[in-house]
């Protein structure tokens, strides 16, 4: 599944980095890629909307599951630095936001 973030933050992170929050995501999300997304709003944005997750009650455990994943997944991230720990929140808060449309 492709995690979507914006595509002038991701572009602006060199590779080492990316490949941090890749593995973050990844550990978290089966199959996840993050990609940059001229559509998707800045991280920095992205965090100042409030968080109000959904719930799939035709699917409650795999609805938990997902929220489950993107706390980790938000946890992980804050071992990073600098403009790496909005990008990778930004991120997490899009594949559980993802998941969670597909459970």
């Amino acid at each position: 599944m492709d995690i979507k973030v914006n595509a002038q933050e991701w572009k602006g992170l060199d590779e080492e980095d990316r490949a941090k929050i890749q593995s973050i995501i990844g550990a978290h999300f089966k199959d996840a890629k993050v990609a940059g997304d001229h559509k998707s709003e800045p991280a920095m944005k992205v965090l100042a909307q409030p968080r109000m997750t959904s719930f799939n009650f035709k699917n409650p455990f795999g609805s938990s599951a997902c929220g489950i994943a993107e706390a980790a997944a938000v946890a992980a991230c804050a071992a990073l630095s600098g403009p790496l720990v909005p990008i990778c929140v930004a991120a997490a808060h899009a594949a559980g936001n993802l998941c969670r449309s597909k459970s």
